[in-house]
């Protein structure tokens, strides 16, 4: 089942970067580096507010998974409507924060001039942000009861439409940031709408929304507290370099570390997919002794690094030649050495991704999170450094010092838990 749901996860988080590979220079050439570098962080921004649920989007599908599993489907339809209810009124919250944020985060990444359509950009996608939260909860809900196949169904038009729907307004020489944010906004909600339709359908016990009862707020928050904390550390981790690249080195530097990034990190596609499959069958593993955790935990984690080998290889070998056929020459000088770089720190980073998964599976989102807000304060110190004093190699040098030290760790740490479980024998 575990192999079965991966693929169909390869394939839904696969196929759209299909396309990107076609969208992103055509961006980058209509909008120009400097707007398509303003355009990147628009999408990290969101990507990030994305994670405002405080953990519940995972909360469902660990809790729904559970239940299922030994037998308490009539809690479905009160953990669901419980669920929705706080990841609105979260949704909401995320999108005025992000509004009231957006017109120093228009001065910071905005470049030589252009400030009032990046500012209106940012404003459309704050105003998507409830729609954005609540697809988490929903999606989470047909993971749970193992309905991948029907989640990529989805993901897939809403993937490509991210790439299509700016490439074709380019193409129809409209190149203002305002109008491809709104389009992009329009999309999110459709998606939220498709979401949720599916979900609630899916699960006979759920009527209508569900229902809300007060029982099941504090195991849904206790559960995604610490978990709302680590999705916003490592996020932010994940994102912040970005962020101290166009503060100290300006848009055009962000672009050169963005895309070579954004190319190598496809290669986490494979192992974020069979983690993916695997959380939900982890979260019901309750009855598993601590050898069998750490013999599921080596197995899919060497089964990550196996199946991500050669697309590593193949990126770090012509890399070069990657870049000047689908961008150009010019580009390839300045970018292919990074693209190498982190093609290697995304092949390591395969290896955590399974036990990642299996901490928060097994409710240890506390110990992450401690490690990640740790983390957090050493890279931006580093970063920062790196990128007043020594440039754009240093800064990468850092991420990848980064990527290698917290995968030994989350590996580690996995190990450490599967020990120490006791199994459930209700």
């Amino acid at each position: 089942m575990i192999l079965r749901n991966s693929v169909y996860n390869m394939l839904g988080l696969g196929l759209p970067m299909v396309v990107a590979v076609v969208a992103i220079p055509v961006l980058i050439h209509g909008l120009g580096e400097a707007r398509f570098g303003a355009l990147t962080i628009i999408w990290a921004v969101v990507s990030y507010f994305g994670l405002f649920d405080l953990g519940l989007g995972r909360a469902v599908t660990q809790k729904v998974a559970v239940a299922v599993a030994e037998g308490r489907r009539d809690e479905l339809n009160a953990i669901i409507g419980t669920s929705s209810a706080l990841m609105l009124a979260l949704g909401v919250t995320g999108g005025v924060i992000l509004a009231i944020a957006t017109p120093a985060l228009a001065r910071a990444f905005a470049g030589q001039g252009g400030t009032a359509e990046v500012e209106h950009a940012f404003f459309w996608m704050a105003a998507v942000m409830p729609a954005i939260v609540l697809t988490s909860g929903y999606r989470g809900t047909l993971e749970a009861i193992g309905h991948f196949a029907l989640v990529n169904a989805i993901r897939v038009p809403m993937g490509i439409y991210t790439f299509v729907a700016p490439m074709a307004l380019v193409w129809a020489g409209y190149s203002d940031l305002v109008i491809i944010s709104a389009t992009l906004a329009f999309g999110r909600l459709i998606g939220c709408f498709v979401h949720a339709w599916f979900a609630l359908r899916s699960i006979e016990e759920v009527h209508h929304l569900g229902r809300i009862d007060r029982e099941f707020i504090k195991p849904l928050l206790r559960f995604g507290g610490w978990l709302s904390v680590m999705n916003t550390f490592g996020p932010l981790i994940g994102y912040i370099d970005r962020f101290l690249v166009g503060m100290t080195l300006g848009p055009e530097a962000v672009t050169h570390f963005v895309t070579p990034q954004e190319v190598s990190s496809k290669i986490s596609l494979i192992p974020m997919a069979i983690s993916t499959a695997a959380f939900p069958t982890l979260s019901a593993s309750r009855k598993s002794s601590s050898d069998e955790l750490i013999a599921t935990i080596k197995r899919l984690s060497l089964a990550n690094a196996a199946v991500t080998l050669l697309p590593t290889l193949f990126i770090m070998i012509f890399s070069h030649l990657i870049l000047s056929k689908w961008i150009g020459n010019a580009f390839a000088d300045k970018t292919s050495f990074y693209l190498s770089i982190f093609a290697a720190g995304y092949f390591i980073n395969s290896l955590a991704h399974v036990p990642l998964s299996f901490i928060v599976a097994f409710e240890g989102s506390r110990a992450v999170s401690v490690l990640y807000f740790i983390e957090m304060i050493i890279y931006v110190a580093a970063i920062y450094f790196a990128g007043r004093t020594l440039g754009l190699t240093a800064i990468a040098f850092v991420w990848l010092a980064r990527v290698t030290i917290d995968t030994l760790v989350i590996v580690a740490m996995s190990i450490q838990f599967a020990r120490r479980h006791r199994p459930n024998a209700s």
